[in-house]
């Protein structure tokens, strides 16, 4: 009988408990309202203003020196690693290497970088910029640099430069040249396919196919140099496997935030 009162008391008192914590609760609900109100208004701006990264990847066949495909077995037998894992090991060290990267970034057209300036987010426009830079690669040009580009009409633009602690490149012989520039404050009127020359370096800007006019005078783009050192550096990083233990196919992985320049 004793064990049942305590019981019963202790019930009463577990739910008096609960009440008590609820209304507690109930006394402050507009600081979970606003909680909730804040959660999703960060939410909405980190996937409004974040750009996407996305993922791109292929498959590559590594052969032996005869030029048929890894077997299995060859690639599974011995305690250590036999020679024809060795030489998948191998393949994947080369496809790693900063020298074959650097000798695919001197194949593309990756030497000048064109975004759209949204304030908070920046859009990189590749392969669609409305205009293009046609650069003398003689002359060495100020990498790093952010040149904003306003268009006036369709025959003329304005262009600016700020930066700081500025290197110039030489795109032909692929090396830096003459001493930093501490700081670059530069601005500018030009008509498309004038040619601009100064400090910074020497170039050329026209206009593309993608031009629009209804919407490109208010918008505001810019462009920046960009050295094969420092290019090889940021598309580095691939993640490469074997699609199995048992696979002499390979896996190739890579994410980037613009998914045209990763395919190519």
């Amino acid at each position: 009988m004793a064990a049942d009162n305590f019981e019963g008391f202790q019930q009463q008192e577990e739910s008096i408990d609960i009440k008590a914590l609820f209304f507690k609760f109930v006394r402050y609900w507009y600081l979970f309202v606003l909680t909730v109100f804040v959660a999703l208004v960060v939410a909405f701006l980190f996937n409004k203003y974040t750009s996407p990264v996305f993922e791109v990847n292929t498959t590559v066949l590594v052969k032996d020196d005869k030029g048929g495909a890894l077997s299995a077995a060859s690639m599974l037998g011995g305690l250590g690693l036999s020679n024809t894992q060795q030489n998948v090991e191998n393949e994947i060290g080369i496809l790693n290497s900063f020298s074959l990267t650097y000798r695919a970034i001197r194949e593309l057209d990756f030497e000048i970088s064109y975004f759209l300036d949204e304030g908070l987010i920046n859009t990189e426009m590749y392969p669609s910029a409305p205009f293009e830079v046609i650069m003398d690669t003689s002359v060495a040009q100020a990498v790093g640099l952010k040149f904003n580009i306003k268009f006036l009409n369709s025959s003329e633009f304005s262009i600016e430069a700020d930066g700081e602690l500025i290197r110039k490149y030489n795109f032909s012989s692929a090396k830096y040249e003459g001493s930093e520039l501490e700081k670059v404050k530069w601005e500018d009127t030009y008509r498309f396919g004038e040619l601009v020359e100064n400090d910074y370096g020497t170039f050329k800007v026209i206009l593309t196919d993608e031009f629009d006019s209804e919407k490109d005078f208010d918008a505001s783009y810019y462009f920046v140099f960009k050295d094969y050192y420092g290019l090889t550096k940021s598309f580095m990083g691939f993640e490469i496997e074997p699609i199995n233990r048992e696979a002499s196919i390979l896996n190739i992985k890579l994410k980037k935030n613009n998914t045209k320049k990763a395919v190519n």
